[in-house]
């Protein structure tokens, strides 16, 4: 996949987020700094990072001062269940990887602690804090290498559960799928939202919609209401879609969507206009903040 203008733009985002002043401070509200230095404390100051020692030692209040971390963590999640290997122009899997490869490579050119998680109908691999090439290359040929467990189905329910319980600092997560998988983890997406930026990728080949059907699990957009319905393949993408564009809307995420027949240069200009749509974004919600 030709890169470097994707790798160009995505840098420019992580540099962004790390001055975007909404997802800075929660970094530092959830601990994501070093000390680097000692003053006497003021009032306003908090009480959380008082230096008792030299407090002790001296009879006056000291703080703790933080340097912020400023590198952003970036998580990417790759399904590399079954419907992933179905084969078209090019699997699905393949394509999911030649994504990843450009988003890491992104990644660590802004010194970014990198996380991915290969899951299926379960977490079925998982590599953090990976801070250079050569650990990219290493994981890399283990994700190459790595086979699925027979019948898995996609279980975006538990990935997102996963995600919201393991992610300690606000993180800029990259979710690469079909989608393909049982309804209800609405609710769990926007759980994630919350502190972190999403971004879904949704992978199609022209026979996902010709797929079976049977029944599933899927809640209301709005209403938030579970229920068992009949759903095919067609059903499960339009949902999604849905889903998605209404999140868009409210100027909360963006998402891309490609197909396994799309030209490689269709697939990259689908991925440069999601992420320049990314960056108007991030320069409307701090311009408003002003």
């Amino acid at each position: 996949m030709p890169e470097s203008e994707i790798v160009e733009i995505v840098t420019g985002i992580i540099a962004m987020l790390e001055q975007d002043n909404m997802f800075a401070s929660s970094i530092a509200a959830l601990g994501g700094m070093d000390f680097v230095d000692i003053r006497e404390w003021s009032s306003g100051d908090s009480c959380r990072d008082i230096d008792w020692p030299r407090t002790l030692t001296t009879g006056k209040m000291h703080l703790r001062l933080r340097e912020q971390e400023r590198s952003i963590p970036v998580c990417i999640a790759i399904d590399v269940s079954k419907s992933m290997l179905m084969s078209g122009d090019a699997p699905k899997r393949v394509i999911a990887l030649e994504i990843a490869d450009v988003l890491v490579r992104a990644a660590l050119r802004k010194s970014c602690m990198v996380t991915i998680v290969l899951f299926s109908n379960g977490i079925e691999w998982v590599r953090r804090s990976i801070a250079d090439q050569r650990a990219y290359a290493q994981a890399r040929s283990e994700i190459a290498a790595f086979e699925p467990r027979e019948h898995t189905s996609t279980d975006i329910k538990g990935l997102l559960q996963h995600l919201s319980w393991e992610l300690r600092l606000p993180t800029l997560v990259f979710l690469v799928s079909d989608f393909l998988g049982p309804f209800g983890w609405e609710e769990d997406f926007a759980t994630l939202l919350i502190c972190n930026e999403v971004i879904p990728v949704i992978l199609e080949d022209p026979r996902d919609r010709r797929g079976p059907a049977g029944f599933a699990y899927c809640q209301g957009i709005e209403s938030r209401i579970v229920r068992l319905a009949f759903a095919s393949h067609t059903n499960v993408l339009e949902h999604v879609h849905r889903l998605f564009e209404r999140i868009a809307r409210e100027s909360r995420m963006v998402y891309a969507s490609m197909q396994t027949s799309d030209s490689l240069d269709s697939r990259v200009e689908q991925l440069v206009r999601m992420f320049q749509t990314f960056e108007d974004q991030i320069l409307t919600r701090t311009a408003l903040r002003r």
